[in-house]
């Protein structure tokens, strides 16, 4: 049983948010991942596929800080999901290709809203500017909707479906960093 369908089995609700306060200069961090964001666009041609302001997949390489906060929330998210398992443990994880992103929603513009999925095996989600913007997660019955606050991550299975909600326009630019984590391997 692969890690996915031992969360499924166990009935536990795999998506879950935690709150961090890694960040002491929001204006300042927000100013750089704009920067960083038209230094490195997510493709180098001028028609990729993806949003028109989402950087590349290597911000955790330039923002260690938010690396940092991103694996200290991951390690909870773990235990969380397998709380009622006391073979599962965090350290029991082997990661691979971490990719991090940070996604500019111009003020006044809605974002861009396709349905999508992360490649990987964990998505990630943090929101560093206010917003009323959720994020829908598309499960088989039903669709979940994020409550955004700024510093609070989100986590869930990289399979789900999910996309920004496009009935609200942003007041002010709004920045979130996206992630997509590959577990290598784990064991018992």
């Amino acid at each position: 049983m692969d890690w996915l369908e031992k969360v499924h089995s166990s009935g536990m609700m795999a998506i879950k948010s935690y709150e961090c306060d890694i960040v002491k200069d929001h204006k300042r961090l927000v100013s750089e991942l704009k920067q960083y964001q038209k230094e490195h666009r997510c493709c180098p041609f001028p028609d990729c596929g993806h949003p028109p302001f989402q950087s590349d997949a290597n911000v955790h390489r330039s923002f260690p800080l938010l690396r940092e906060s991103f694996f200290t929330n991951l390690k909870k998210y773990i235990e969380d999901i397998h709380k009622n398992d006391k073979t599962v443990s965090s350290k029991n994880f082997q990661f691979s290709r971490l990719k991090m992103w940070t996604y500019v929603t111009k003020n006044k513009n809605e974002p861009a809203s396709e349905w999508h999925v992360h490649e990987g095996h964990i998505s990630g989600l943090l929101y560093l500017t206010p917003t009323k913007v959720r994020t829908i997660l598309n499960l088989t019955d039903y669709s979940i909707y994020t409550t955004p606050a700024v510093d609070r991550w989100f986590f869930w299975p990289g399979k789900i479906p999910h996309k920004p909600e496009v009935e609200k326009e942003t007041k002010e630019d709004r920045v979130v960093i996206g992630t997509s984590i590959f577990i290598e391997s784990w064991k018992t």
